[in-house]
């Protein structure tokens, strides 16, 4: 096993053992266990299809970055996604994650206190 796919079975032990239980991660979580071990963007790519794969749900704010990108692929990989919004369920914000949002409306949900 190489470094990196060592490195990678680590972050996903770390996430399945933390999260399964509860069944959802936040991406603020994410982002603290991608910046411990240093991920490249392909290997974020792979620990998020994994976390869909394994029943484990994205909980995020629909924002460019981690954010769209981590709902992206656990969307891609047939996995469920809630989409937090600052705004009322029937804006997206921001337009350009349209497709995610339409998608999480499908595959999970969108989320908002108004």
């Amino acid at each position: 096993m190489s470094l990196s796919e060592q490195k990678l079975g680590d972050i996903l032990k770390q996430i399945i053992d933390t999260y399964g239980a509860k069944g959802s991660i936040t991406t603020n979580s994410l982002c603290d266990i991608m910046e411990k071990y240093e991920t490249t963007p392909a290997q974020m790519d792979f620990v998020y299809k994994s976390i869909a794969e394994a029943g484990i749900q994205i909980i995020s704010g629909l924002a460019m970055g981690i954010d769209g990108i981590s709902q992206e692929a656990a969307l891609a990989a047939g996995g469920e996604s809630f989409g937090v919004l600052g705004c009322g369920v029937d804006i997206c914000y921001p337009k350009s994650n349209r497709a995610i949002y339409e998608r999480c409306k499908i595959q999970g949900g969108i989320l908002s206190e108004y």
